[in-house]
């Protein structure tokens, strides 16, 4: 998952995938903005697209922390719909999740 919490409004959902393969150990560059990839899937972000959306903080905002968490979760699949948000995909991993990792990025324009 990546989010910007310090959007104007509320935090803004830049990307969540899911369902990735226990054997995946790393994930391709520019993965297609389409819901599933070999067994990966995305969410719709706030941007109302599948994918990953860069960071665009509004000029003169100050710095945006971007923040990407991974969840570990026990099982190999969420239960969500087709089409699912960013938000949908955080309420289910972090229901389930038994670890969790943060790294973030400092970004102004």
């Amino acid at each position: 998952m990546c989010e910007d919490p310090d959007a104007p409004g509320h935090a803004w959902r830049h990307w969540a995938v899911y369902d990735i393969p226990r054997e995946q150990a790393a994930l391709a560059e520019g993965l297609p903005e389409v819901n599933a990839v070999r067994g990966i899937r995305q969410a719709k972000n706030d941007f109302g697209r599948l994918g990953y959306g860069g960071p665009c903080p509004p000029r003169g905002h100050g710095t945006h922390h971007y923040r990407f968490r991974l969840f570990a979760l026990p099982v190999e699949r969420l239960k969500l719909s087709r089409e699912p948000s960013c938000r949908d995909v955080e309420r289910a991993a972090r229901r389930l999740a038994i670890a969790e990792a943060e790294l973030v990025g400092l970004y102004r324009r």
